[in-house]
């Protein structure tokens, strides 16, 4: 295709027409390339379920979205009670009276925490990825911080994911957030 693609560049480039033998070899050769990415993309899924149905079958965890939602659910729970116990003053009061920005800092702390667990688990499932991909999502839902939130935060927390996933080897599988 490299080879095909400089030819007609270079007829281009002197203002030649593409000779209809080119085009037609360009045209099978996407065809080609279009076929097999949607066998890949169909293998690829059929690997998928095969992992989770493997998962089911070895973990006894039932399938694998209930671990990824397990990991997410844990992840909430252990923040809140971190971020109250944390905004709690002395005399029994709030350090930060916002429920808003307490639930954003909750909801942050959240993804940090599964990030963890993701990191420390050697097994890691898609499911686990689109419940971390949940997450985010659910944290930037606020119209007002969306744009600060994709500037600031999200390119981080995207950065680690892609590390995450080559770690787990689960590239193919992850969507783009």
């Amino acid at each position: 295709m490299n080879e095909l693609n400089t030819q007609a560049e270079k007829l281009s480039s002197f203002d030649e027409s593409i000779p209809p033998e080119l085009q037609g070899r360009c045209a099978s050769i996407v065809l080609l390339l279009e076929k097999l990415n949607r066998d890949l993309k169909i293998s690829l899924q059929d690997i998928d379920e095969f992992m989770r149905q493997f998962d089911t079958k070895e973990n006894g965890t039932g399938n694998g979205e209930q671990a990824g939602l397990s990991v997410r659910e844990s992840s909430e729970h252990e923040a809140k009670e971190l971020t109250s116990t944390l905004n709690e003053k002395e005399n029994g009061g709030a350090l930060v009276a916002r429920e808003n920005l307490v639930d954003l800092v909750s909801g942050l702390t959240s993804i940090l925490f599964q990030f963890r667990r993701l990191g420390e688990n050697e097994a890691m499932a898609s499911s686990d990825l689109e419940a971390l991909e949940d997450s985010i999502r659910h944290v930037k839902i606020d119209p007002a911080n969306s744009t600060l939130f994709e500037n600031q935060v999200e390119v981080h927390l995207s950065h680690i994911q892609t590390g995450l996933t080559r770690l787990g080897n689960l590239s193919a599988f992850s969507k783009v957030v």
